[in-house]
């Protein structure tokens, strides 16, 4: 069913801002941005009337991508994420020096959630990461795989991304029993890497990190037992709001065998009318805890 991730995204206030953000300030080499208010916009989110500004940013030689969203109309509120909060998302890319880029990036006035810490747990165990914040205090992190650390502090690729669920066995029961994502490694217990980064006093994690087809890229899903506040409120529109991209190859028979065993579709898949991806269709679903997740059939291929 899934063959890749196209990409993780994130919901902003402010569009011009962010990529500015990603991109002079983070340093993600590639980005671009485009205005889209076409009526296929509607059945792909549910919002009647859906306007959007997007913004696109990818390190040079990655093939995952970041998408940012504005929405122009309707207009969203805060989603009321954060660190341990339900719902929330964040994105990660791995760097090649921490350190180096920690110092950079605190002389251009960006907040650090903590200093750089040993990672401690999961597949990335044995790396060095930290949390940073967005220009709408949304969720980055930045990890040194072990042995990559050299003189510079550039971003080498997206690492992972994740959310944060309720209850990790009914999200993998969607995403693994029903997606078909295979499970490479899971934790489960305290983590002094969350309790450092989030000022904690008992986080107690579970978490599952899944891989997705033709990509190194990791999915990571995790529960907290130690809940920060409310569940954000992960509507598309709402800043903060975060939705992740799986390509597959036939929309249409997926949309119909996944919603035959109860998954549940915004809209039927929906073409997509205009721009690069003219062609291609598109499907939002409810993921766990209403985090919205989409399917991606991309364009056919014309001959010239």
């Amino acid at each position: 069913m899934i063959v890749g991730l196209l990409h993780a995204s994130y919901t902003v206030s402010h569009l011009q801002r962010s990529i500015a953000f990603y991109g002079r300030t983070l340093g993600i080499e590639r980005t671009h941005t485009q205005v889209s208010d076409q009526p296929y916009l509607a059945g792909v989110t549910g919002l009647p009337g859906c306007s959007l500004l997007i913004g696109f940013a990818q390190v040079e030689g990655d093939d995952s991508t970041f998408e940012v969203l504005e929405y122009v109309h309707p207009k969203g509120r805060q989603a009321g994420v954060g660190f341990g909060r339900v719902g929330t998302p964040h994105v990660c890319w791995a760097v090649d020096n921490l350190s180096a880029a920690h110092e950079r990036l605190v002389a251009h006035g960006v907040t650090f959630m903590a200093e750089p810490h040993p990672v401690g747990h999961g597949p990335w165990g044995d790396a060095r990461g930290t949390f940073l914040l967005d220009p709408d205090g949304l969720l980055v992190e930045l990890i040194e795989p072990a042995g990559e650390s050299s003189g510079g502090d550039r971003l080498m690729a997206m690492h992972h991304t994740s959310f944060t669920v309720s209850n990790l066995d009914a999200a993998l029961d969607l995403l693994c029993g029903e997606l078909g994502l295979e499970t490479m490694a899971r934790h489960e217990g305290d983590s002094a890497y969350a309790r450092h980064i989030g000022s904690l006093d008992d986080a107690y994690v579970r978490a599952a990190y899944l891989a997705l087809p033709n990509t190194a890229h990791l999915l990571q899903v995790w529960e907290f037992r130690t809940p920060t506040g409310p569940p954000a409120d992960t509507a598309p529109n709402n800043v903060g709001s975060g939705h992740f991209c799986f390509m597959v190859d036939d929309i249409m028979a997926d949309y119909e065998a996944l919603t035959a065993r109860g998954v549940q579709f915004i809209g039927s898949p929906t073409e997509v009318t205009a721009g690069l991806n003219r062609g291609a269709y598109a499907a939002y679903f409810m993921g766990p805890d209403n985090i919205r997740l989409e399917l991606f059939q991309g364009p056919p291929t014309r001959v010239a």
